[in-house]
């Protein structure tokens, strides 16, 4: 058995247990999170990486059981595993948006202090940033009371959302 066929196993090892762990629900994408600890690899996805290392391995594998050139199967395994990973992170990533806008509704702002990012006051509609947890949301914002507005960088409470805008007070 030469490297190239460990490599092609091992990837297929390291990146297919997480992935099939998470399938069963032992662990979250978020308890893989490098980008919590090590600001500098904040841009490693652990999705991405696990299925990279995976369609790698497996492609990888597929393409050496059928055609003898390794260097075939290294290039044809290396760029699938690339692909698979970035666009099954964009896959994932543009479903867990849609499921994030669509749960939180209106009413998951009401109560919540924001932050102003574009001005608002009488007449003018502006926008604040409002902190969800581990995600944040811009949303569009006037003041509840007519005469009232909001400078950049002030504190606000969003007391209710009419029609995707929330109505905005002074916090405190």
């Amino acid at each position: 058995m030469d490297t190239l066929w460990i490599i092609y196993w091992m990837a297929l090892f390291l990146g297919g247990m997480p992935l099939l762990m998470a399938l069963v629900g032992v662990f979250d994408e978020e308890s893989l999170d490098i980008g919590a600890s090590f600001r500098f690899l904040a841009f490693l996805k652990p999705l991405a990486f696990m299925l990279a290392l995976f369609f790698f391995g497996l492609v990888g594998a597929g393409i050496r059981i059928f055609y003898e050139t390794p260097m075939l199967s290294l290039w044809i395994g290396g760029a699938s595993g690339l692909f698979f990973g970035w666009a099954g992170e964009r896959i994932v990533g543009s479903l867990r948006r849609e499921i994030t806008d669509s749960s939180l509704g209106e009413q998951g702002l009401v109560g919540r202090e924001a932050v102003v990012i574009l001005p608002v006051g009488p007449q003018k509609q502006g926008k604040i940033l409002c902190n969800l947890g581990h995600s944040t949301m811009e949303v569009l914002a006037r003041p509840m009371e007519r005469e009232a507005s909001f400078a950049i960088d002030d504190q606000v409470l969003i007391l209710d959302v009419e029609q995707g805008v929330a109505l905005i007070a002074a916090e405190g």
